[in-house]
């Protein structure tokens, strides 16, 4: 099982090498559509708690990791594996925002997912294929 999820990041990674413009500008219409879907579904009752500061503190998180990952992981897998990363400060702050905090707080994820990923597509790390 293990074998066929390498075997899925490496052709993903190889997929997103050769489509990186088109696979950045997926991602980030689809953050803004799912965002805002949840924006309108939510009543507007919002405070900011715990889960809203621990949503924040992995966002800058997954930056870090994203910044760290980029030169260190396997060749092989590394943008599958970074894209990821990135896109998890969307997920942190619309887990959040589900959960009760403020809308701000998912948008302030979308807004950090798109620009890391947009990093991730426009620079390749050291040994990327362009």
């Amino acid at each position: 099982m293990a074998g066929s999820f390498h075997v899925l990041a490496e052709r993903l990674s190889r997929f997103l090498s050769r489509h990186r413009l088109p696979a950045f500008l997926i991602t980030s219409v689809s953050l803004v559509l799912v965002a805002d879907a949840i924006r309108r579904a939510l009543s507007g009752e919002a405070e900011v708690g715990v889960l809203t500061w621990a949503a924040v503190g992995l966002m800058a998180y997954a930056a870090f990791a994203v910044l760290y990952f980029r030169d260190r992981a396997p060749e092989n897998i590394r943008l599958a594996m970074v894209w990821f990363i990135a896109l998890s400060p969307a997920v942190y702050g619309m887990t959040a925002t589900v959960a009760g905090s403020p809308d701000a707080v998912m948008w302030i994820g979308v807004v950090l997912a798109i620009g890391l990923v947009g990093w991730v597509a426009l620079r390749p790390a050291p040994g990327d294929s362009a």
